[in-house]
């Protein structure tokens, strides 16, 4: 052999292996960027799930209904992916679409019964490799409908006994209400046009007082004055109230 030839043959040589380290990088990157595009793991190497999420929602709601649909998202198998619920209070009234990822809720929910908040976990699955998961949480504000009027939780006594050498502005009995469907709302008190102008009704420290607000040396001989409270959501004063019929007798300061 030529040392021309052997000088062309050295150079299809080293061609040769330049090629074949260019197609094997060429191999890598596309296998690189279609694994990429086929499993979309986020820097955990898990399945991408959307952020945490909020639900607002009003208790007594008609059943069945979607609350969410969760999704693995860029990924093109959906096959691929498994849904769980964890446990949660509730529980019982959920369903989980393994495969779709369709959270239902199937009960109505009752906020005097279940509370008004709660955290629901989801985890999406990879059923190629199991220990790749991501888990979703979801909080459930559940919003109160008014079922019930304030209920009054005074014991009220026949008549309520008032010298008649009271001082106006002074307390003449003490009473309180509270909200059968959120026991922290705030409770409005007030009188009706029909009750006694010598008596006003407020609140004070969270409680309702009746108080003396005229001198009783300006009331005709009347030995009993009627008041009529009434009990009302602050918030929602139009959407349930409570009455109670208050009697003052009027006593003598001799007695």
């Amino acid at each position: 052999m030529t040392v021309e030839s052997s000088e062309k043959w050295q150079i299809i040589k080293l061609s040769y292996y330049f090629v074949k380290l260019f197609l094997l990088a060429v191999f890598r990157s596309c296998f690189i960027c279609c694994e990429d595009y086929y499993y979309p793991f986020d820097k955990n190497k898990n399945p991408m799930i959307e952020e945490h999420l909020e639900a607002h929602m009003y208790e007594e709601m008609d059943t069945p209904f979607i609350l969410h649909q969760f999704q693995a998202t860029q990924h093109p198998n959906k096959n691929d992916i498994e849904y769980t619920l964890r446990d949660t209070p509730l529980s019982a009234y959920l369903e989980l679409d393994s495969k779709t990822g369709v959270l239902t809720v199937v009960k109505r929910l009752d906020r005097e019964v279940l509370g008004p908040l709660f955290n629901i976990t989801i985890d999406a699955i990879d059923l190629r490799d199991p220990s790749r998961k991501t888990e979703n949480r979801i909080v459930v504000i559940l919003t109160d409908v008014n079922e019930f009027a304030p209920h009054f939780q005074t014991q009220l006594p026949d008549c309520v006994e008032v010298p008649e050498d009271t001082s106006p502005g002074s307390i003449v009995y003490e009473f309180a209400a509270y909200d059968r469907d959120d026991m922290h709302s705030n409770i409005r008190y007030s009188k009706t046009t029909n009750s006694s102008d010598f008596f006003d009704v407020s609140r004070t420290d969270g409680e309702g007082v009746l108080r003396l607000v005229k001198d009783l040396d300006n009331a005709e001989e009347t030995e009993y004055f009627d008041v009529w409270v009434v009990a009302q959501e602050e918030e929602t004063p139009e959407a349930y109230a409570a009455s109670m019929h208050v009697r003052i007798k009027i006593t003598s300061a001799y007695n």
